[in-house]
């Protein structure tokens, strides 16, 4: 079952109900006037999502940008472009990220997330994007075994290498 959560003053979002559930709707009201945000659902998890920044709230929908391409013939991300959305992403002042088919991050929770796909993609060219290099040098980065989200994503910058 969706449920309304509130963040911030006049900001409200109501949840999805399973990893794949659609559409997770924003709402910010204010001054009599109420504005949904549908994140929409990108056919290639990308290439069309929308960013929407709520500056008085400092929260920003990420919508489907953060994930890799799922539409090709390997899910993979590729270098070149998750950087370029990790420094278009960074220049918002927000403390709440939304992505979708995910809870909210918090500002920590996004950083984690950006610093993670930055030294994975560091790694990817380093090692020309040689699988085993890549976790190995990760591996010894964060100095303990790898999680399986971790492992996950140094597969899709493999297959987009």
């Amino acid at each position: 079952m969706h449920t309304i959560k509130e963040i911030g003053r006049t900001f409200s979002y109501i949840t999805p109900v399973s990893l794949t559930d659609r559409p997770i709707l924003g709402m910010v009201v204010g001054n009599n006037k109420k504005l949904m945000i549908d994140t929409g659902n990108s056919e290639d998890h990308a290439a069309d999502s929308v960013i929407v920044y709520v500056k008085e709230e400092k929260i920003l929908f990420l919508g489907d940008c953060i994930y890799p391409k799922m539409y090709a013939e390997k899910v993979h991300y590729t270098v070149k472009e998750i950087l370029r959305l990790l420094d278009e992403l960074e220049a918002f002042d927000a403390d709440t990220y939304i992505p979708s088919h995910q809870r909210p991050w918090t500002k920590e929770e996004f950083c984690q997330e950006r610093d993670k796909l930055r030294m994975i993609t560091k790694f990817t060219g380093l090692c020309g994007g040689d699988h085993q290099k890549i976790v190995s040098e990760y591996q010894a980065h964060v100095n303990r075994e790898l999680k399986e989200d971790e492992l996950e994503t140094i597969d899709y910058f493999v297959n987009g290498y």
